[in-house]
């Protein structure tokens, strides 16, 4: 049976941590986070100047991470089609 994650807690210290970070270098902006509670994985996503920071974040918010990785957005938004 996957854990049970209490997402508004996850995502309010990840929030936190990344408010605390608001010298230049080290900016970091929380945009969401990602459930997936039946293979037990939480995504974060952050507008940051470098993974270090986000590391920062992470460490502040008492969360483990597996890895840091970088992503990009596609260059054409989605449009619904009505």
């Amino acid at each position: 049976m996957p854990a049970t994650i209490d997402v508004a807690e996850v995502e309010s210290r990840v929030s936190e941590a990344a408010a605390e970070l608001t010298r230049p270098e080290a900016e970091v902006r929380y945009l969401r986070s990602i459930f997936v509670p039946d293979d037990e994985l939480c995504m974060h996503l952050f507008d940051a100047a470098s993974a270090d920071a986000v590391s920062e974040v992470t460490r502040r918010a008492g969360i483990s991470v597996d890895r840091i990785a970088e992503a990009v957005p596609s260059a054409t938004p989605r449009t619904e089609e009505t």
